[in-house]
């Protein structure tokens, strides 16, 4: 089913990335770390179609997605929104469900499902803690909803990597066996980012297995 639906307006969560947020239709459902597929309803943006994954909840009186501006793409059009103008929801899919205690493996602004599958355990007054989070970013300034994180997983239960630039208390270089070697096989494996990652990732880990 489609939707097409209001922007209500935006918060600047650093500065490439705005939280923004929209009106929710009547039964309006997904399950967290699910993403909608979204359209512009502007002349020349109808038929481009981009994925963006909710942060909200099912709880929630609105629509939230964390958008990171990428120049020339959807993404920086969708930060020039103004109050009214409307976007159409044409699907929604995704393969991360939260499934119990387990290891989120995540690349940068791909953190989204994450914020929305924590939210929603909170709110439904269910256990975050045990979860542990490995986190690869580019620089420290493109971490996001940091506190809130820490809250969810515990501050020691975060491992942050950076891959463009060396910082006191970040490891440094893609996440690889020497960041994930501590996994354990019968734990539940999150791993959420662009495909090549997450091939890598499940080849990294599958590898691992092999040796247990």
């Amino acid at each position: 089913m489609e939707y097409i639906i209001k922007y209500l307006g935006s918060e600047d969560v650093n500065e490439n990335v705005k939280m923004v947020f929209f009106e929710k239709p009547n039964g309006f459902k997904f399950i967290p770390g699910h993403t909608a597929m979204i359209s512009i309803e502007k002349e020349g943006m109808k038929e481009s179609l981009v994925p963006f994954t909710f942060i909200s909840t099912n709880k929630d009186p609105y629509l939230a997605f964390a958008i990171k501006k990428r120049e020339g793409k959807i993404s920086e059009e969708m930060h020039k929104l103004q109050i009214g103008d409307k976007v159409k929801i044409n699907s929604i899919f995704g393969t991360i469900r939260y499934k119990g205690v387990g290891n989120f493996i995540v690349s940068g602004i791909a953190i989204t499902p994450v914020i929305s599958i924590m939210r929603d355990l909170k709110l439904n007054d269910k256990e975050t803690r045990g979860n542990k989070l490995i986190w690869s970013n580019g620089f420290e300034k493109d971490i996001i909803f940091l506190d809130e994180l820490e809250s969810y997983f515990g501050k020691d239960n975060i491992i942050h990597t950076l891959t463009k630039e060396r910082k006191d208390g970040f490891l440094f270089g893609r996440i690889g066996k020497n960041i994930i070697n501590n996994i354990k096989k019968d734990e539940n494996n999150y791993v959420i980012g662009s495909d090549e990652f997450v091939f890598d990732v499940r080849k990294i880990i599958s590898e691992l297995f092999k040796k247990i």
